[in-house]
């Protein structure tokens, strides 16, 4: 009876993990965006208690690259410059990038679970990274994978700004959305209750 509408934290079940590195029901919000991270030369928090919720590299200016963001790509978040390092953990993460190595990083907290938007924040971290460390970041192969094909990394690489490319998907969101079946109404709620 889960209610597409609803939060994990609404429906009063347990969490099981369904990966070792997803071990919150906040972990997998910020996963929609920081799973990216995995697609570059960053630690995405992999080696750490908090992975997908932290990410970094011993070369990250860290306090740069977050004053490159805008109040639109923080909505729902508290970002916060860290340091951490990254260690073997038996049965998550046993060679994490930059293993026993100290990362400068930044350290994202949910503030507002409904409002967050982590692919968003994620793009916009990456082209603050790109603008602060054109020498030292890269984006891997992998990266395409997880974006679904070469249209963010070339947006990026072109130069757009976050909200630029955020605009172009929201049209595709926006169609798809005309596209898909109504089972709930505007307000979240089932058809079968109106």
């Amino acid at each position: 009876n889960w209610e597409p509408h609803r939060l994990f934290g609404e429906c009063h079940l347990p969490w099981r993990a369904p990966s070792p590195n997803m071990p919150t029901p906040d972990t997998a919000l910020l996963y929609i965006g920081t799973c990216l991270i995995e697609g570059t030369n960053l630690n995405e928090g992999r080696g750490t208690d908090t992975p997908f919720a932290i990410l970094g590299a011993p070369w990250l200016k860290a306090d740069a690259v977050l004053a490159e963001l805008k109040e639109d790509d923080r909505v729902g978040l508290t970002l916060s410059a860290t340091e951490y390092t990254p260690r073997s953990i038996p049965g998550k993460s046993a060679n994490p990038k930059f293993k026993d190595v100290v990362c400068q990083g930044i350290r994202l907290e949910i503030t507002d679970r409904t409002a967050v938007r982590a692919f968003r924040t994620t793009v916009a971290i990456i082209q603050g990274i790109r603008k602060h460390h054109p020498d030292e970041f890269e984006l891997i192969k992998f990266f395409d994978t997880l974006a679904r094909g070469f249209d963010l990394r070339t947006r990026m690489i072109r130069g757009e700004s976050t909200a630029e490319i955020m605009n172009h998907y929201a049209l595709q969101l926006a169609a798809f959305d005309q596209r898909r079946p109504r089972l709930y109404n505007a307000d979240g709620i089932p058809k079968e209750y109106e």
